[in-house]
């Protein structure tokens, strides 16, 4: 196996396309998007290594997973062993797994150590962290109040790595009088993950509770207490069984696959339609039939990927989809909609250059030019073209120079992808940036930028996503 890694990054060649450079030696599907040399593919040597299984690059701090070619790079990413740093303190140096997190806990943080996870609303904002360990479980809460709308934002983890579902419980009960109780419907416990580390604004879907809606259920309280109880789902109570008799009038009106939640009203047929379709219609409302949505949120649904035998509630199918190894992709130029994931980047390839988080471009400002860029953000594939022209004029004797801007994806989902272009020059260090959307167009003017931009005969314009 150690013959066959790729010659600038030093990983293995999982990933397509598998290119050669004039010396012989193999460049990864990443590496070849920046090689300079002129490169071939190597498509006898690519379909050699597809019957390969490849270790994970953290085997030696304990993954035992092999991998086929092109799953290489999504399991790296949310490997339970990739090295991450303290989620409780910015000011801790620790660096470790997941299943190293309740040691170090432990060892170093056993004031935030908990037997419940329990905390009370204050007279103040507050913010935390809690570490729960009970019979064996173990989780982590960060969670922040506000009192002046008296809203309560958290997201709350297990570190569990030998446990296929776990629930929580959310309790709410009056302070001065714990008779007045409110016990919230359990929901399931995701394994931890990045997105622990971002801000709650940065969060797409943050766990929102509002708790100034229950105060009058309370009997009013000036304190309330929020206990989470955590618990491990049996096997017996697994989602096992799909009832097809059910499911088949659970369908959404304009894709025909399975109605997923949140769900949508098409207001102008008035049908309902899934969590994937709702943002291809200008007018959409929210489904307001509660005979529906609570029919949905309960029953089992398989995987709409062939091959997966995936069986989930509604509620929960939808991030298993999005993330399905057996998941295929549309490509938003041609509409090919039959693209394994591990063919994704040579696909997109086709039709343009692939980055994964950041490429920078150069042009002269005396010519057009144009760029078809691609990466893979979210689970989807992001289609960016930016194009700069010069207009020339009869009544002008300065032409017009412009760039223009897309960014597109084929599920327009909000807030979850921001492109930030930024153009920089050799002149001096001024810069100008702009953020973009997905299903935003933007037209950016020479003259919108700095004076000194005009110095130069060329300019940077960097993408980051």
């Amino acid at each position: 196996m150690e013959k066959f890694r790729c010659f600038q990054c030093k990983n293995y060649l999982s990933l397509p396309p598998i290119v050669n450079l004039p010396d012989g030696n193999s460049l990864c599907g990443i590496c070849s998007v920046s090689a300079e040399e002129t490169t071939r593919k190597e498509l006898a040597f690519e379909n050699f290594l597809k019957t390969l299984l490849y270790p994970c690059k953290f085997k030696d701090i304990g993954c035992k997973e092999r991998l086929k070619f092109g799953e290489v790079q999504d399991h790296d990413a949310n490997c339970i062993y990739h090295p991450r740093i303290c989620p409780v303190s910015s000011s801790c140096t620790w660096e470790g797994s997941i299943p190293e997190m309740p040691n170090h806990f432990a060892n170093y943080h056993s004031d935030l150590i908990a037997k419940k996870m329990a905390f009370e609303s204050a007279d103040e904002d507050q913010s935390g962290c809690i570490l729960a360990c009970v019979d064996g479980m173990n989780g982590i809460l960060k969670y922040y109040y506000d009192v002046s709308t008296r809203n309560l934002h958290y997201h709350i983890y297990h570190l569990n790595t030998d446990v296929q579902e776990m629930k929580v419980k959310i309790s709410v009960i009056n302070d001065a009088d714990p008779e007045y109780r409110l016990d919230l419907k359990e929901d399931s416990l995701p394994f931890f993950n990045n997105s622990f580390y971002k801000d709650f604004s940065e969060i797409l879907n943050p766990k929102p509770l509002a708790l100034h809606s229950l105060f009058p259920v309370l009997n009013n309280p000036d304190y309330v207490r929020i206990n989470m109880e955590l618990r491990i789902v049996k096997s017996g109570e697994s989602e096992q069984f799909v009832d097809y008799n059910l499911i088949k009038d659970l369908k959404c009106s304009w894709c025909l696959g399975y109605l997923l939640p949140p769900l949508y009203k098409n207001t102008t047929l008035g049908s309902p339609i899934c969590f994937y379709c709702h943002n291809q219609f200008a007018e959409v409302e929210c489904e307001l039939n509660e005979e529906l949505i609570e029919k949905v949120k309960k029953t089992n649904f398989p995987c709409r990927w062939r091959g997966c035998e995936t069986i989930k509630h509604g509620v929960n199918l939808v991030d298993h989809e999005l993330s399905c190894k057996l998941r295929m992709f549309m490509c938003p130029v041609c509409n090919e909609d039959m693209i394994k994931r591990e063919c994704v980047i040579s696909h997109v390839q086709q039709h343009g250059s692939y980055f994964e988080n950041k490429v920078q471009i150069r042009t002269m400002l005396q010519e057009n030019r144009i760029w078809k860029l691609f990466t893979l953000k979210n689970h989807h594939i992001i289609y960016i073209s930016c194009e700069f022209q010069i207009t020339h004029t009869s009544h002008i004797a300065t032409p017009k120079s412009q760039f223009y801007f897309i960014l597109n994806s084929v599920y327009k989902f909000k807030n979850d992808t921001t492109l930030i272009i930024q153009f920089e020059h050799d002149h001096c260090k001024t810069n100008f940036k702009i953020e973009m959307k997905p299903s935003m167009n933007r037209t950016v003017s020479l003259e919108n930028l700095p004076p000194c931009f005009k110095n130069d005969k060329e300019i940077l314009v960097v993408f980051q996503i």
